[in-house]
């Protein structure tokens, strides 16, 4: 659930009835109580919701991105976007993205975050397109790319104005073109 191990054991997923936990299951029916943070995700309800929107966008242009990032990377819920129609899976975790290809899931795998140069090697052997901001990791990424004969595609991040990440938008095109 992206937080520390002591603490990722106070964080649960509740899927179609099923407590889930770091320990093994529980039918939630046998769990009076839930001793900490849960969330509770219906799946059909978003395969359903995923496949409104893809129908909605597809009628534009548009593509969409299947986002597992506040499910913790739950494959259910990876596999209720691709049985909605999404193009795209993505999540800002390696260990997520390497969870779905074990699983198959047969999507384009998108990572969600910038990535860190000492993790070019894992994220272009896991991810088939990715977000950056800095002209080294684009380069270091390319050239691990060419290094074992994939094609990873880039999505160049642009600064909105709160100078958090991104290119400025007065050197968004000069860096596109480098």
């Amino acid at each position: 659930c992206g937080l520390s191990a002591p603490q990722s054991r106070r964080c649960a997923l509740i899927i179609n009835g099923v407590f889930r936990t770091d320990a093994s299951p529980l039918r939630l029916r046998e769990v009076f109580e839930v001793p900490y943070p849960s969330i509770t995700i219906n799946v059909e309800k978003i395969e359903e919701n995923a496949r409104t929107l893809v129908e909605a966008c597809r009628a534009r242009g548009i593509s969409v991105v299947g986002v597992t990032k506040a499910a913790c990377g739950e494959l259910d819920v990876a596999r209720a976007f691709c049985r909605g129609g999404v193009d795209v899976i993505g999540d800002s975790r390696i260990q997520n993205l390497a969870r779905f290809r074990m699983a198959n899931i047969e999507k384009t795998l998108c990572m969600l975050r910038l990535p860190m140069i000492s993790e070019v090697r894992e994220v272009v052997r896991l991810a088939d397109m990715s977000l950056v901001s800095e002209i080294e990791t684009a380069r270091a990424m390319s050239k691990e790319a060419q290094a074992v004969g994939r094609t990873h595609k880039l999505i160049l991040m642009a600064d909105m104005g709160d100078l958090r990440e991104g290119i400025l938008p007065q050197k968004i095109l000069h860096t596109a073109k480098i």
